[in-house]
């Protein structure tokens, strides 16, 4: 959410450049005693994102760190722009069974909110860096969301992939690591590669909802004006797009 109101800072004019930073860092064990009682951590140390043997999530830690200006701030002090952000959104999914259980109805219709205010079209969208967090409950529910919000018209299948299975899932932090993950696809001109996909989930009918998992680096060639790339990220019940 914070990379969310540093955007909005920029577009209201309340700041001309906004720093935005997350963290994570594990100091008490009794966190990972507790997870792992309630069955939430990777039995294998492996974040599996898409595979149909992803057991849970793997905790990560690491700092990630943005600077953001308006495009023709950053023009004017010939700034290295690496990517433009094209919008933002963030958006609660209300009601549901449990706290770690998302819900795609509202993550469809987050997706569908950001592009319908930035005037872009998901068709155009070439790949996703999802939330990914190699989880039973939680692949299936991120791929029924991005394919009825994305491929509903598309031609080509939707590239999708998680920083989480190199780097495991940063937490407070995970929606900056992955947004510099595509920000660098975008730069390289190439879709990254997902580790640890070996047997596609049982549960997310690739073929039929046009998803694709990267399993090696790709040159990203595009028929569009521009590449184009989007990053999911959730918090407990909260879900931010962009």
């Amino acid at each position: 959410m914070g990379f969310h109101h540093g955007c909005q800072s920029l577009r209201e004019g309340e700041a001309d450049i906004s720093i935005v930073v997350g963290s994570a860092l594990h100091f008490d064990p009794n966190i990972f005693v507790t997870m792992t009682d309630l069955g939430m951590l990777s039995t294998d140390g492996r974040c599996r994102h898409g595979d149909d043997t992803g057991s849970g999530y793997v905790r990560g830690e690491g700092i990630c760190a943005v600077v953001l200006k308006r495009q023709s701030q950053a023009e004017l002090d010939q700034s290295h722009i690496r990517a433009v952000v094209r919008g933002t959104g963030v958006n609660h999914d209300g009601k549901k069974q449990g706290i770690t259980l998302p819900n795609p109805v509202a993550q469809e219709a987050l997706v569908r909110s950001v592009y319908k205010k930035a005037g872009l079209d998901p068709a155009h969208t070439e790949y996703m860096e999802c939330h990914g967090t190699g989880t039973r409950a939680g692949d299936p529910r991120e791929a029924r969301a991005l394919s009825a919000a994305f491929c509903e018209k598309r031609e080509e299948d939707l590239w999708i992939g998680s920083v989480k299975t190199n780097i495991g899932h940063l937490e407070g932090a995970s929606g900056l690591a992955g947004l510099i993950k595509a920000t660098m696809a975008l730069q390289h001109k190439k879709i990254p590669p997902n580790m640890h996909f070996n047997t596609p989930n049982k549960e997310i009918p690739f073929d039929e909802w046009k998803l694709r998992v990267s399993t090696k680096l790709i040159d990203w060639e595009t028929k569009y004006d521009a590449r184009r790339a989007s990053v999911n990220s959730f918090g407990y019940g909260e879900y931010l797009c962009l």
